[in-house]
C-alpha cells in the first residue's frame, strides 16, 4: 500500500501531531508527512 501524503495544520501545542508522527514512525499509520503549518512559532510539533 502506498503511504498517504498528509499536510498537518497545528493550532496549539501540536501534541496530536507528535502522537501521529510517532505512530507513522512506528509503522502503525501508513502515511508520509509532507508539510506542517502552524500559527504558533513555538508549537511543539514544529
Amino acid at each position: 500500500m502506498t503511504p498517504a501524503r498528509v499536510a498537518i495544520l497545528l493550532s496549539g501545542r501540536g501534541s496530536n501531531f507528535v502522537a501521529l508522527h510517532r505512530a507513522i514512525a512506528e509503522g502503525s499509520v501508513p502515511a508520509e508527512v509532507v508539510a506542517v503549518v502552524s500559527d504558533k512559532e513555538d508549537a511543539a510539533g514544529l
